[in-house]
């Protein structure tokens, strides 16, 4: 199930656990699930709140899913760009909303930690994470317009050398 798992997982693994299992915590209580996020009690005590929250992280939940199936799929430029596009807007809205809720330090913490969410996913953490097959740099090599003159390896693992030459 996890044969294909890298340290650069981590961050996409994380945030699909988060968001699945933290987007379930407001059907269980939702006063408790809005308080922590970050909203005021005024607000987290409206039944009708209640409500709108709920439906609100049944969104969550599946994103965080939605995750979890890429993964496991092997689609990791689709989970970077989950992450990326998660953290930036979502994580942009959520802060706003916060500070503008009356709880500063909470927005600034939900600014931070999914604006690095988001770095990690514009950066390709999870697809790059892993090494490149022959293939793959051969179809590299040979979009640069160079050409592979040959592929020495040490032995078992990833240590080796391609000769590369420009094209004649």
């Amino acid at each position: 199930m996890f044969e294909h798992f890298e340290l650069g997982h981590i961050p996409a693994l994380f945030v699909a656990t988060t968001t699945t299992f933290g987007g379930m915590w407001s059907f269980f209580d939702a006063r408790a699930a809005m308080l922590e996020f970050g909203l005021p009690d005024t607000i987290a005590s409206t039944p009708s709140a209640a409500a709108v929250m709920q439906i609100n992280n049944a969104r969550t939940t599946a994103f965080g899913l939605c995750m979890y199936m890429l993964y496991f799929r092997r689609n990791f430029a689709a989970c970077d760009t989950i992450l990326a596009i998660l953290g930036a807007y979502a994580g942009l809205v959520d802060s706003y909303v916060v500070w503008k809720e009356g709880n500063p330090r909470k927005a600034v913490f939900r600014l931070v930690s999914s604006g690095l969410i988001s770095a990690m996913g514009f950066a390709g953490l999870t697809v790059s994470s892993r090494e490149r097959t022959e293939g793959e740099w051969r179809a590299l090599i040979d979009s640069c317009g160079l050409v592979v003159a040959g592929i020495y390896n040490k032995g078992d693992g990833n240590e080796g050398l391609i000769e590369v030459v420009q094209s004649v």
